[in-house]
Order: C-alpha cells, then structure tokens, then sequence
C-alpha cells in the first residue's frame, strides 16, 4: 500500500473546513466503479481511496471526484467517478481519465497512455484550450503540489494570505 502520510500530515494543519475529504471507499465500490468504466487504476489511486474517497482540496477549491459508495448516494451536487466520464469535453484523447476538476473548470486526469500497474502520468486539460496544460510524473507528485499551491493562497487557519 502506498504511503500518504506525507499528505495527511498536511492536511491535518489546516483548520476544520479548509478541506473536505470523505472516508474511505470499500475496495468492492472501487472495484465496481472499474468495472462499469471499463479501466484499471493505477494501485497508487485504488490506495488513496482506500484512505479518502475524494473529496474537495481548499474548499471551494479541486474536487477529487469519489466513487460510489451507500453512504454518499444522496449528497446533493456530488458528481460520482462512475459517471464523470460521460461528461468528458470535446476534443480530449479516450485515453485520458477524469478523476477531479479545479474550481475553475479544467479536469485533472489520468494518462492511460503513460501507465503501469502502480502509477499514471496526472495531466491537466484546458477546458478553454482544448489541450494539455500541465503534467505530473504521477498521482502523488500531482496531490503534493496540489497541496503546495493551495498553500501560496490560503493560511493553515483557513484565511486568505495577503499576496502582494
């Protein structure tokens, strides 16, 4: 199992609110959202929602789309893995897979084109391009800078830092 302590112990410094992640999902949920997306994901991914089924960075901020799971079937606004993909904008590759979206719009994908069994190349689609905007070795060099860059904003007390 993939280690995200690193990321725990972040997110455990901000202030209630700041971030809102769901509980774990059941490996049987995960296992059915690929079976209804016809994917398989990266172990490092099925390992972070094993920790946290998604949720949301620096709220309002990057949702981390969770998959389906009995407890959140009824959150309203709640846009679920399993049927994200049904959504994916013109022009983006088959081979890239939504699995969040920034509070501006863009969806940050997986590369299945540059994939192993543990990792997956993390890209960020310009909705407004119609292209590849950013790149990440993998799912854990994305969530840590997803992390960073929040930081540059946002107070671990949830306030907005002076940018000057």
């Amino acid at each position: 199992m993939c280690d995200f302590s690193s990321f725990i112990e972040e997110i455990n410094k901000y202030s209630k609110g700041v971030h809102m992640l769901y509980p774990a999902a059941p490996y049987s949920c995960i296992k059915e959202a690929e079976r209804e997306l016809c994917v398989t994901f990266p172990q490092v991914y099925i390992d972070f929602l094993l920790v946290y089924n998604g949720g949301e960075l620096f709220v309002p901020g990057t949702e981390l789309h969770p998959v389906k799971v009995p407890a959140l079937l009824d959150s309203p606004g709640l846009t679920f893995l399993n049927d994200i993909q049904n959504n994916s904008l013109p022009d983006m590759p088959e081979t890239l897979f939504i699995f969040a979206d920034t509070n501006y719009g863009d969806p940050i994908c997986f590369n299945f084109d540059k994939q192993d069994c543990q990792e997956c190349e993390v890209v960020q689609w310009s909705h407004e391009d119609g292209e590849i905007s950013r790149r990440w070795n993998g799912f854990r060099e994305w969530l840590m800078d997803a992390l960073d860059e929040g930081s540059m904003i946002t107070d671990y007390d949830g306030s907005d830092k002076d940018l000057i």
